[in-house]
């Protein structure tokens, strides 16, 4: 009598036994399907992108695609003013932080054109010149002069600066030529501007170091302007 009591008890025991083993399994299951379980969701970016056009208006523009000069910069004579007027267009995604670098071109120590540029006024947004950074080369034996500009206003994507950098070029002010003098006459004698927008997001602002390191990127280019040897406008 007292096996059969002893049995039964551990028949339930082992029940009890598999009950909870089972119980845990169980508990444990769900904990482990609670911390794993994933679901995926999935993100999508569109990548922007920076792209800009210098625009100097139809005629200088339809000049420089033919690699041609323009009528009214042809046969200039001293102290004559020329129509020129370089904006910048942001046809990219993203805005941008706009710069110009111009190059004039420079003879006997003084620059050959001189200009005044268009700054801001009220909510017109406008032009400033960025401190310590001048410079001078030499491409193809001519000596240049390098000045370096900032759009004060971010360029949203689609638009166009509201001022152009200056509106026109005066050529060798105060400067005096001869007829002898062939280093100048029958020459042409390029401005080269060079346009540059980088993205006005991701923490860069218009006085950084990385703007800085790309205006002064070009390696023949020398700091200081070349200094003049007489009297005259600089830009």
């Amino acid at each position: 009598m007292k096996e059969t009591k002893d049995k039964k008890q551990s028949i339930k025991f082992i029940l009890l036994t598999i009950l909870i083993v089972a119980i845990i399994v169980f508990v444990i299951e769900r904990i482990l399907a609670y911390f794993t379980a994933t679901k995926a969701v999935t993100n999508v970016f569109t990548i922007g992108n920076i792209s800009i056009v210098l625009d100097e208006g139809t005629t200088w523009n339809e000049a420089s695609a033919n690699n041609s000069v323009p009528q009214l910069a042809r046969n200039i004579a001293p102290e004559q003013e020329i129509e020129k007027s370089p904006n910048v267009i942001n046809n990219g995604k993203n805005p941008a932080f706009i710069y110009l670098k111009v190059y004039v071109p420079v003879y006997k120590n003084q620059d050959l054109f001189t200009y005044t540029i268009n700054t801001t006024s009220g909510d017109v947004g406008g032009w400033t010149q960025r401190a310590n950074e001048v410079f001078h080369t030499t491409i193809d034996g001519q000596v240049f002069n390098i000045y370096t500009y900032q759009y004060d206003e971010t360029l949203e994507a689609g638009k166009t600066t509201d001022k152009p950098l200056f509106s026109k070029v005066v050529f060798a002010h105060n400067m005096d030529f001869y007829p002898e003098d062939t280093d100048v006459e029958g020459q042409i004698k390029d401005i080269i501007i060079k346009a540059y927008g980088i993205q006005a997001e991701g923490g860069i602002n218009k006085a950084s170091n990385e703007i800085t390191n790309i205006m002064t990127s070009d390696s023949n280019e020398l700091a200081g302007v070349v200094i003049p040897t007489a009297t005259t406008t600089q830009p």
